[in-house]
């Protein structure tokens, strides 16, 4: 027990470091393949990475049930199944392989396959997974930028009126200032309405007067 919990978070920490590893080759191969065929975007994504450790993935595990079904005698499928349920560490044991014969010595170069395989499976497999758990990740990062840029942008355009209410219906209601203001416009300029026109009736009878006695519309004018 106490080796298991020794040894089972270093042998993840030793995947997970060996898996960031071949990201990192993969990325620095890509990029070159990218600048060597003239691409537009050379820059490499990480759904690109998770393209090509899927496939890598899925290479190995094609390769290693082919391999495992030669020497155990299983059919194509079993063989799938047993290098699934061990590269993806679920381990069932109800499929075990080098248990027919002795093969430590009759097969010594089987045995080193399987160990080989096994330990550059689980690199491969821990790499993938980590890219996948890190896309994941960096989407609900960007769904969550997303979301402050859209309320961000929608602040900005939001309507801002200093003193001023906006009602329910839509009008819109005026500060006590500037409600002041018009009635001091309105006292100092009473033939005004509240549109700040001037009154058609209050204008047509200076315009009569000023035909009748210019010096009434001299006085209008001036007062």
């Amino acid at each position: 027990m106490l080796y298991s919990l020794i040894g089972i978070p270093l042998c993840i920490v030793m995947f997970q470091s060996i898996g960031e590893r071949l990201n990192a080759l993969i990325t620095f191969l890509l990029r070159s393949l990218k600048h060597l065929f003239r691409c537009k975007n050379g820059e490499v994504s990480q759904m690109n990475l998770i393209v090509v450790s899927m496939n890598i993935c899925t290479l190995v595990l094609a390769a290693g049930a082919a391999l495992f079904s030669h020497y155990e005698k299983w059919s194509y499928l079993d063989s799938v199944y047993y290098c699934f349920i061990t590269l993806t560490t679920v381990g069932f044991g109800d499929m075990v392989a080098m248990q027919k014969s002795d093969p430590i010595k009759t097969d010594p170069d089987y045995v080193l396959f399987s160990l080989l395989f096994i330990m550059a499976g689980l690199t491969v497999v821990s790499s993938a997974m980590n890219l996948l758990v890190l896309r994941f990740l960096t989407m609900n990062t960007e769904d969550v930028r997303r979301e402050e840029l859209e309320q961000a942008a929608a602040a900005r355009e939001a309507i801002r009126l200093e003193g001023d209410v906006i009602t329910v219906n839509g009008s819109l209601l005026l500060s006590q200032q500037q409600q002041q203001q018009q009635q001091q416009q309105q006292e100092h300029y009473p033939d005004q309405d509240e549109a700040g026109f001037v009154d058609e009736e209050a204008e047509t009878d200076t315009i009569g007067a000023a035909f009748r006695d210019p010096t009434t519309v001299a006085t209008t004018y001036h007062s």
